[in-house]
């Protein structure tokens, strides 16, 4: 029988190999860990894949709690830079694993305050902590918004669920010197964990990476608007935050006729990680960003008649009554060519548009930096805010400059 030990070291050494573990505190809590202890009951060949194991559902079938995969979770906590003696606040303790981890990584001398709005989970990764020997985690049962002023202040906040805003209460609760706030976020549609630092008035972000996590709950939560454009087995929406304005009857007739097709020249080598950096550069370009989503059986299959787009959407840009939204067609054996479809009157003009903004980007922007982001507190005004995109927050003032 393959034991727990074996599977441990050699997901791993897997992580390790593929650099997805690069620092020598994380693999050492990694594989001293025992991952079962929070995951009572799911087979050890699932606690130890480097895949998301889900927890528990809502009545629709969607996530409501998972344990993330084991190369997120490291990556996550280097970023956090956790160190013996520090404390530490983690919002979203889930399975209690991570909290876990992050209890070995400050060591007796430091302590870790973990908070959790759900009872069945708190009270689930309370004994797990038990068996584990955490004795330097306290779990706290509350709405992580407010985090634990008490204890406060941290040298890290690490928030585990997918957020929409910076709670005031976690910049609060940082050392406002050299606290790092490591939070997955929803930017103008787009998932990203970031990594932020103080800097003058406001936080910067020095890392980010791209994740998706269940919706975090509570007082925080802020939903993302979906807009079904068409329905049947060619199902798509566009989804929009940051109340953007979008005339979601409009755009639906939009795709009563057929799309323009502009094709870019602009083409990709498969796996090439250069279409995220893509993502992220028109987010901060285009007036109005979101992602169109084909959610039908084709998904994957090849082009149809919305094109071919990716499971986890394309950027997309709109006006009142047309969309647009980047596509791609096969390009030789390996590489994939770069497209813009449009619905709507002004389709061939929105289409040419957003071709020309993928062009300029692979022409003057591709394999550059990615924008960087930067949050200030709700109600900075506008001339104390770096040049950029601003995207107004209840809490904050983003800017992706």
């Amino acid at each position: 029988m393959t034991t727990s030990r074996t599977l441990r070291d050699r997901l791993v050494d897997r992580l390790v190999a593929e650099r997805a573990v690069t620092s020598a505190e994380v693999e050492a809590v990694l594989r001293e860990v025992p991952r079962e202890l929070f995951l009572p009951g799911v087979p050890l060949e699932l606690v130890y894949a480097d895949d998301v194991v889900v927890t528990k559902r809502d009545e629709d079938g969607r996530a409501l709690s998972s344990a993330s995969a084991p190369g997120l979770v490291a990556d996550m906590l280097r970023m956090t830079r956790a160190r013996p003696g520090q404390r530490i606040l983690e919002i979203g303790t889930a399975t209690g694993v991570n909290a876990c981890y992050l209890s070995r990584l400050v060591g007796p001398e430091g302590r870790v305050y973990t908070v959790e709005i759900d009872p069945d989970f708190a009270e689930g990764a309370g004994r797990g902590l038990a068996a584990a020997g955490a004795d330097n985690v306290v779990t706290v049962l509350g709405d992580g918004e407010y985090g634990v002023p008490e204890a406060a202040p941290f040298d890290a906040v690490e928030v585990t669920a997918q957020a929409g805003d910076i709670a005031a209460a976690w910049l609060d609760q940082l050392n406002p010197a050299s606290g790092r706030l490591v939070v997955p976020l929803t930017l103008r549609g787009l998932s990203r964990t970031f990594a932020f630092r103080p800097e003058g008035d406001h936080w910067v972000a020095d890392e980010q990476l791209p994740s998706g996590f269940v919706p975090i709950r509570g007082e925080g939560a802020r939903a993302q608007r979906g807009i079904a454009l068409l329905g049947g087995d060619e199902a798509a929406e566009l989804r929009v935050d940051d109340d953007q304005p979008a005339d979601a009857q409009a755009l639906r007739a939009a795709f009563a006729a057929p799309a323009h097709q502009e094709w870019t020249g602009v083409t990709l080598p498969a796996h090439d990680r250069s279409l995220l950096h893509l993502d992220f550069w028109l987010a901060a370009s285009l007036e109005r960003y979101g992602r169109f989503v084909n959610v039908g059986p084709s998904v994957g299959a090849g082009p149809g008649p919305l094109g071919w787009t990716l499971p986890f959407g394309t950027s997309a840009t709109w006006d009142r009554d047309t969309v647009a939204y980047v596509t791609l067609r096969q390009n030789g054996l390996t590489d994939f060519e770069l497209g813009v479809w449009a619905h709507g009157p002004r389709r061939a003009a929105m289409a040419a548009d957003l071709a020309a903004q993928v062009r300029h980007w692979d022409r003057r922007r591709r394999g550059g930096p990615e924008p960087v982001v930067r949050a200030y507190r709700a109600g900075t005004p506008d001339h104390r805010l770096a040049p950029g995109r601003v995207v107004d927050r209840p809490h904050t003032r983003m800017v992706i400059g």
